[in-house]
């Protein structure tokens, strides 16, 4: 392949899709990920997801998961939320969900504690682990 051909090749790429691609082939990574996080009791934005209101139920939580800190909103009391977590990707997107928002039938637990509940905050850990397949999808576009 000539160099104007390379160079070409390298402008036309779509790095956003690439990224998209890649998450998607690696969603097992995003879910675990997501769960990490709901374990640490933070958002996808990194900040905390909220605090408990009853310092009872705060300490009964805390001894069932540690990992949130005292007091801190996991939203894993049943698992049920963090089972139906999915991910749908578009084009140039993904958005994350869950098919179980409600506690006890009742409580959005999206609309308490915000959408960014879900989604993923992109740490060193879950960088390095996307890294490998990203770039095997960079160098298949560019080497055909």
């Amino acid at each position: 392949m000539d160099v104007g051909t390379y160079i070409d090749r390298l402008a036309a790429l779509n790095i956003q899709q690439i990224a998209v691609e890649c998450m998607k082939s690696n969603e097992p990574i995003l879910w675990r990920a997501n769960i990490d996080q709901l374990i640490h009791g933070i958002k996808s934005t990194g900040k905390p997801i909220g605090k408990y209101r009853n310092d009872a139920y705060a300490a009964k939580k805390n001894r069932m998961n540690p990992e949130a800190g005292l007091g801190n909103v996991d939203l894993l009391f049943k698992r049920d939320f963090s089972r139906g977590i999915f991910f749908r990707f578009t084009a140039d997107s993904i958005i994350s969900d869950s098919n179980e928002k409600h506690y006890d039938g009742s409580m959005d637990l999206l609309e308490a504690y915000g959408d960014d509940v879900l989604g993923i905050l992109m740490t060193e850990k879950v960088k390095f682990d996307l890294q490998p397949e990203f770039i095997a999808i960079v160098k298949n576009k560019i080497a055909l």
